[in-house]
C-alpha cells in the first residue's frame, strides 16, 4: 500500500547515496540512483538521458492508455516490466506483480512516478512466492519509505482488497515510522473512495 504524499528523490538525498562507497550500496539503492539520475540529466538536456526518458514516456503512455482497453499492445507494453498486472479500481490503480527481486520492484517506481500525481493513491501488491526474497523486499520497502515516504502492504494473492483491512493496516506495528497526520490523510482519501 502506498502513502499519499509522494516526494521525489531530492538532489541532496541523491548526493548522500552517491557519496557512499558503491560496494556498500544495495541493489535497490543503485537502481534508485540510476532512475533518478536519468531524470536529473534529462532536465539538464543530456541527449542520452532525454532519449531514455522519451522511451520511458512512450512505454508508460502505452500502459496508461491500455488501462481502459485490455488490448494486445497493452499486454505487450506490460511485458517489459515483468510479471505485472494493472487494474483500474475506480479512482485507484492496482498494480500486482510477482516481484521476485528488488529490481522487479524498482521497475514499479517508473509507473508510480508517472501515475501518483494524477491519482494520489496507489496500491502495489507484491506477490512474494519465495520466502527467501522476503528480507530483500522488506529492505527495499524500508529504503523507499525513507526516501519517498512510501509505505507498502504485502498481501497474499487470495486476500480480498477492502478499505477496512487497509485502515487496520495503518495501525499495525510494522508501520511505526508513519506519522499520525499521514495516517489521517490516507484515511480521508480512503473514505472518499468508498
Amino acid at each position: 500500500m502506498q502513502e499519499i504524499e509522494y516526494m521525489p528523490l531530492t538532489k541532496q538525498l541523491l548526493s548522500y547515496y552517491q557519496d557512499k562507497t558503491y560496494n556498500k550500496l544495495s541493489r535497490p539503492e543503485l537502481a534508485l540512483i540510476k532512475l533518478h539520475s536519468i531524470y536529473f540529466k534529462a532536465q539538464k538536456g543530456d541527449p542520452h538521458a532525454l532519449v531514455t526518458l522519451y522511451d520511458w514516456e512512450q512505454d508508460i503512455s502505452n500502459i496508461i492508455e491500455g488501462l481502459s482497453k485490455q488490448s494486445e499492445s497493452f499486454a505487450k507494453a506490460l511485458q517489459q516490466f515483468g510479471d505485472i498486472k494493472v487494474e483500474p479500481l475506480g479512482d485507484v490503480i492496482r498494480l500486482s506483480g510477482n516481484c521476485r527481486t528488488a529490481g522487479d520492484y524498482i521497475r514499479l517506481l517508473i509507473l508510480y512516478d508517472k501515475i501518483i500525481n494524477q491519482l494520489k493513491t496507489l496500491y502495489i501488491f507484491a506477490i512474494l512466492d519465495r520466502a527467501s526474497y522476503y528480507q530483500q523486499m522488506n529492505n527495499c520497502t524500508k529504503l523507499l519509505h525513507r526516501i519517498t515516504g512510501t509505505i507498502c502492504h504485502y498481501k497474499p494473492d487470495n486476500e480480498e482488497l477492502n478499505h477496512e483491512k487497509i485502515k487496520s493496516a495503518l495501525s499495525a506495528e510494522w508501520f511505526p515510522s508513519l506519522g499520525q497526520s499521514a495516517k489521517q490523510s490516507l484515511e480521508i482519501k480512503l473514505s472518499k473512495l468508498e
